[in-house]
């Protein structure tokens, strides 16, 4: 019994997709260079998050060791 797929509206066996379709899929996307790239790209913002971060607590504990040090 064929069931159509309600994402792609195409027609394929049990809900499954078929070889010829995967293949189909698969060709759009140079194998993984697009998916590279993002992954390198979010790889790289988030390292550099992480590196804003460490700089805001090092100037956070800095403020802070010279706040005691002038309070005593």
């Amino acid at each position: 019994m064929k069931e159509e797929n309600r994402e792609t509206g195409n027609m394929c066996e049990g809900g499954k997709i078929g070889e010829k379709e995967k293949e189909t899929i698969e060709s759009r996307v140079p194998r993984g260079s697009l998916l590279e790239e993002e992954e390198e790209e979010e790889e790289e913002e988030e390292e550099e998050k992480e590196e804003e971060e460490e700089e805001e607590e090092e100037a956070l504990r800095e403020s802070n060791k010279t706040g005691w040090k002038m309070s005593e």
